[in-house]
Order: structure tokens, then sequence, then C-alpha cells
């Protein structure tokens, strides 16, 4: 039988209620609404996913889907846990978020948890068929949350983690953009002065007809072939950029770049850092929620991008599964911080897992703050004396046959 969603005032509280009826058509849902003591102000149909094609509907989603940020979820979470604390509805509220949400993906999610609540389903039931926006992560909590009472205060450790984890990501992010955007900055000012600069004294040195040293010949060989073939090397650069993201997306590739990046000078180790805190603050959270130790794991591990980081999840899961501690499978590896491993270790074995977890991500996040602070200050006068030396080295292979330039000028 058809479902409506409708939208009444009760004529003996004068209050507006939301709810979700099944009937014949629309007629038969406003009648069984008034004999309820229900005036009604709206009905719609609700469609089921049986009703659209699943291709279409697919096709649908994927092209009507607006990326979500973390910020956007961090911000939903929190004002969904006030709405929950001040006794709000959750169907209410649902209301109320969707109406403000500025993100469409997660106005149009709002707009159907809204309907599956009227429907009957837990919240994070509703959550989870929203994958592609709420993580297992997010779901398995606010799951832990509704089973234990406290919601508000589930949603609140949530918004939490969300935020830090965000804000740990974006200084790793600003860390890393920073040597790049130089080695950019460099790479453009060399292109320019091979472009526009060095033609003008390749001019001047042929209306000589002299010998040019060895540094100049190579400098005028690059030009040549970089006003020559200016377009090919971009294509390749690009050829190369698409290539190393598709190869890193691949089953075969991502192991070795992921691997790659770890053994990375500087950059290795502000990764690895940034990968087992993010695991460790979201397992501290989930663990400490009642949620069992290896869905805990199961949904933590989802959250590690490194390939490699999360293998060494994976082993530790694996043990986990057999008997073994959690800890046992992260001991002694490369692939996963010594002494964050070692402050678990002891939560473990003291029963006091949760609260070592996030103690050893507090230490963490000041290592991990005091690690960007000192590459930041050893790479700005570093790679400012690379591109110094870089672009001397042009202007000595462009000065130096005006040395001589005099003398074979009188001479000719």
């Amino acid at each position: 039988m058809p479902s409506f969603i409708y939208r009444a005032v009760d004529l003996d509280s004068q209050r507006q209620v939301d709810g979700l009826i099944e009937a014949i058509d629309d007629r038969a849902a406003r009648t069984q609404l008034r004999a309820r003591g229900l005036l009604p102000l709206t009905i719609a149909p609700v469609t089921t996913e049986a009703e659209i094609n699943p291709r279409l509907q697919a096709l649908i989603e994927a092209l009507t889907f607006y990326p979500v940020k973390i910020k956007d979820l961090s911000i939903f979470t929190q004002q969904l846990a006030a709405l929950v604390e001040a006794s709000i509805p959750l169907i209410d509220a649902m209301h109320l978020l969707e109406e403000q949400a500025s993100n469409p993906s997660i106005r149009a999610a709002l707009g159907e948890i809204r309907k599956d609540l009227f429907g009957g389903m837990s919240l994070s039931e509703a959550l989870a068929r929203h994958r592609r926006i709420f993580n297992p992560l997010f779901i398995n909590l606010v799951q832990a949350g509704e089973m234990s009472g406290s919601l508000d205060t589930m949603l609140l450790r949530l918004a939490d983690m969300i935020e830090a984890s965000a804000e740990l990501e974006r200084k790793v992010k600003a860390a890393l953009t920073y040597p790049a955007l130089l080695a950019v900055t460099l790479t453009a000012v060399i292109m320019v002065i091979m472009v526009y600069v060095v033609p003008g004294f390749q001019s001047i040195y042929d209306k000589t007809g002299s010998a040019l040293p060895l540094p100049t010949q190579v400098l005028l060989g690059i030009s040549n072939f970089v006003r020559s073939g200016i377009v090919g090397i971009l294509v390749g650069a690009l050829g190369l950029f698409g290539g190393y993201h598709a190869y890193r997306r691949s089953e075969a590739g991502q192991p070795v770049i992921d691997t790659l990046w770890l053994r990375a000078p500087l950059f290795g180790r502000l990764i690895l850092e940034q990968q087992a805190n993010t695991f460790a603050r979201a397992f501290g959270t989930v663990y400490g929620a009642g949620v069992p130790i290896v869905t805990a794991l199961e949904s933590c591990r989802k959250l590690v991008t490194n390939w490699a980081v999360g293998r060494q999840i994976e082993i530790a899961l694996d043990g986990v599964r057999l008997g073994r501690t959690l800890t046992a499978g992260l001991a002694n590896s490369e692939r996963f911080p010594k002494i964050l491993a070692q402050m678990m270790a002891v939560g473990e074995s003291s029963g006091r897992l949760e609260e070592m977890c996030m103690k050893a991500v507090s230490f963490s996040d000041k290592e991990l703050n005091h690690r960007i602070q000192q590459m930041t200050l050893m790479l700005e006068p570093l790679l400012t004396i690379v591109m110094g030396l870089i672009v001397a080295g042009i202007a000595l292979a462009l000065y130096l046959p005006m040395f001589d330039l005099p003398s074979l000028l009188i001479k000719g």
C-alpha cells in the first residue's frame, strides 16, 4: 500500500505534527487524518527505491552529489548534538537542520533521513543509507549513543573527533603544500628565463661567432629544447601527473606508492604519524563508547588512507580475531609509531585502553605540531637557497662570455 508523508494540525492541542500514513490514495489519507482529529496541511507520496530504476537512480545520485567537506560534517554534528541535548525530537531536529544546511548533499540526505525516521527507523539505520556522507565510524558511534541513551554526549564527542582530525589533516597538508608551491614557483621562474631571457643573450653571442664556455652552451641547449618543445613538455608533465594518480589508485600501484611515501625523507615520518594519530583518536572514541573492539577496528581502519599503515592495522585486527592483543600487531613495526603503540599497550594491559589512546593522541598532536614547525623552519631557508643557487647558476652561465665580449668585438 502506498505511503504518504503528512503535515497537519492537531485540533485538540493546536500543534503542528508530522508523520507517515499508509492509504490507497491521498484522499483516503486525508480522510484517515481527519478521523484522528488532525487537519491536513500537506500530503506527499513516498517514492520507494523499488519504483526507480537502480541504474537510473545511481546515475542521478552521481550527477547530483555535491562533495561534503569534513567541516560541513563537523558543523552538522555539533548542531544535531545541541538540538538533541535540548530534548528536541529527532524528526523536528532533522527538519530544522535541513532548512539550515548549506551543502546540497547534506540537505537532500536530511530530507531522506527525516522520511526514514517517520517510517520507524532508528537514526543510525537512517544514516546508514547515506554512506557517501556518513562513514561506518560515524554510524557506529551514533548507534552506541542510541543504545546507551546518551546520544547527545556521543554526538558531541563525535563532533570533537571530526574537528580535531580535520585540523590535523589541514596542518599536514599545509606542510606538504608549502614546498610544492615553492617548487612550482621555481619551475615557472626557470621556464620564463629559458623562454624569454636566454634567447636575447643567444642573439648577442651568435653575432660574435666565438666559442662559448661549456656552462653557457649547456644553458643555450636547454633553452632551445624548452622553446621548441614547450607544448610537448607541458603535455608530458600532465601525462605524468595523470599517470601517477591513476597508478596510485590502482590495486597494484597503491601499495607501492604509499610505501614509498612513508620512506620519503622528512615527509614520510609526518605522514606516518598523521595516519596513526587519526586512527588512534577514532579508535579511542569508538571503543570508549562501548563498541566491540573488532567492530571498532573495522570502522577506524577505513579512516586510514595510506595503504601501508592500513595494512598494519589489518594485521593487528586479524590478531585480535584470533585472541591476541591489539598492540601485539602494532608493536615493532615501521608502519606504526612505536611510542603510540607502547602507550596503547600500557592501556590494554591495565584495562584503560580508551584513556591511554587519548593520552597517546594528545602526545602525538604535540609531537606533530613540533615536527611541522621544525620542517617548515628548515625547508623555507633551504628551498630559498636552492632557488637562489639555480638562478645564480643561470646568471653565471649567461654572463661568462661577457668577460671576453669587449676583446672579441674589438678583434671583429
